[in-house]
């Protein structure tokens, strides 16, 4: 099966002794695989470390937290995807070991993405991974054809900022019951999936060569301030922050 995503940011990374984050709520994906270090991950009550040689896919629109020993600093391979799926409902861990395809992709990742002109191969190996993850996790796609109909209606007109609605009436639903069987399937409310969308176009719009205004203006923003305001939220970065960073990664 073939998955449609975008790696938002990615790095390989001996984390700073101020790394970690409190009640975090991301709107994408965050897959580590950890390399050595000793770190935790923490839900309500329940914490959870991370241990060398297993990948970890961080849940989506759920309040986290994680730190890590800054005397034994966190290493990990990691990624910042927005997919076309529900990857993982719940914290998700996966033990990859030595030896395995998993192992290798993740291996070899880690070595070219470095090389500024290696951006397609990580596309291409990242591809592979999910497609191997397939064969070990239950990952989700929604089945109902009204539903993906809503999902290509967004994309559309992502710049025109659509209302609910408008993508109600495109599934032929009652507002407020095409609101709760989205949030149903994909677990944040139709306002959210659209601000993830927004701030995923204007990210390929800055990597393509946009300017922030130019970037704004693709993804339904008259504002160019209120874009910068929006993209920080969700990339934890500016827009300016967020091309100088990739530009040491991608061509």
């Amino acid at each position: 099966m073939h998955y449609r995503f975008q790696i938002l940011m990615n790095d390989y990374t001996l984390c700073p002794s101020d790394w970690g984050m409190t009640g975090e709520c991301a709107t994408f994906y965050r897959i580590y695989y950890v390399c050595g270090g000793k770190a935790w991950f923490r839900q309500g009550e329940e914490e959870v470390q991370l241990k060398k040689g297993w990948l970890y896919i961080l849940p989506v629109m759920q309040s986290y937290s994680l730190r890590h020993d800054v005397k034994d600093p966190l290493e990990v391979l990691w990624f910042h995807v927005e997919l076309d799926l529900s990857m993982g409902r719940d914290f998700t861990a996966v033990e990859i070991c030595e030896g395995e395809d998993l192992y290798y992709l993740l291996k070899s990742i880690q070595v070219i993405q470095r090389d500024p002109a290696s951006f397609e191969d990580v596309n291409r190996l990242f591809d592979i991974f999910l497609k191997r993850l397939e064969q070990r996790l239950t990952l989700y796609r929604t089945g109902s054809r009204r539903m993906n109909r809503v999902l290509s209606y967004i994309d559309e007109h992502i710049a025109d900022d659509p209302e609910i609605q408008e993508l109600a009436a495109c599934a032929g639903m009652e507002r407020s019951y095409f609101t709760r069987r989205f949030k149903e399937i994909f677990k944040m409310c139709p306002r959210q999936f659209v601000y993830t969308r927004k701030m995923s176009v204007g990210a390929k719009a800055l990597l393509e060569g946009a300017t922030v205004r130019e970037a704004a203006e693709k993804c339904g923003y008259s504002d160019e301030k209120a874009f910068t305001r929006a993209f920080k939220r969700y990339m934890e970065v500016t827009p300016g922050e967020y091309k100088k960073r990739r530009a040491c990664t991608e061509p």
